[in-house]
């Protein structure tokens, strides 16, 4: 599957950052939250490692 849309993230990026993704102008809500702790596990790591790649990306192909 390839992506369809845009992505930002809005979020802290001090001591305990946190990104909410937005698609289409619009936040995107998971089932459940995630804090700070859950950043420690494994799950919440690849989740915010994901996203962040993504927005990476994003960046670089826009300063292309």
């Amino acid at each position: 599957m390839k992506p369809t849309g845009n992505l930002e993230l809005h979020g802290r990026t001090d001591e305990s950052p946190m990104g909410v993704p937005w698609i289409d102008g619009r936040p995107y809500c998971p089932k459940r939250s995630y804090g700070p702790d859950d950043l420690k596990r494994g799950e919440g790591q690849t989740l915010m490692a994901r996203l962040l790649a993504v927005a990476a990306e994003d960046a670089e192909a826009m300063e292309s």
